[in-house]
């Protein structure tokens, strides 16, 4: 538990830096959103960096948070910098064609080797796969991984089942905290 509070109080002074002068700490003076920030860094791993990018940019396009981290864990184990057999990159897995999807409709250029860009392609390529599924979680989640051939039940409902157990997993601990 005093771990959880150092972190916590170090994660805060880093975002939102205290002055020296002030001697005590106020919990109710710590903004929501932080305080989720700080659940999802202490249960990933994921540095504080990498966790406000993902939480601020999934709502910023309105995706759940969790289910963002729910793709990364599933995806690379929340490693930035893993490569699959088929050239997937980094904690979103991304893909050139998604890449290029992502760039194209958000007219920007993102690059997947680069940690930032690659959550930021994650949740917002998922969130063009979402509207043009009509809000479908179960076959946004399937195309994310199996691209056209979604519909290929034996491979994506083993994918969809692991990004549901994740995301029920994360939500559990993290609304428990």
């Amino acid at each position: 538990m005093k771990r959880i509070i150092l972190l916590l109080t170090l994660l805060i002074f880093l975002i939102h830096p205290i002055p020296l002068r002030t001697t005590t700490f106020e919990p109710e003076s710590i903004k929501p959103e932080l305080i989720d920030i700080f659940k999802i860094m202490s249960q990933t791993n994921l540095p504080a960096e990498d966790a406000s990018m993902v939480y601020y940019t999934a709502k910023e396009h309105g995706v759940d948070p969790i289910l963002a981290i729910a793709f990364m864990q599933v995806e690379s184990a929340f490693r930035s910098d893993i490569t699959s057999s088929a050239g997937a990159y980094g904690y979103f897995q991304i893909m050139p064609l998604a890449e290029k999807c992502v760039n194209q409709k958000m007219n920007k250029t993102y690059n997947r080797f680069i940690v930032k860009d690659n959550i930021s392609i994650g949740i917002q390529f998922f969130k063009i796969i979402l509207t043009r599924f009509n809000g479908n979680y179960e076959k946004a989640i399937r195309y994310y991984n199996g691209g056209n051939n979604y519909e290929n039940i034996s491979h994506t409902s083993v994918y969809h089942a692991m990004i549901n157990q994740s995301f029920h997993r994360y939500k559990k601990i993290i609304l428990l905290i």
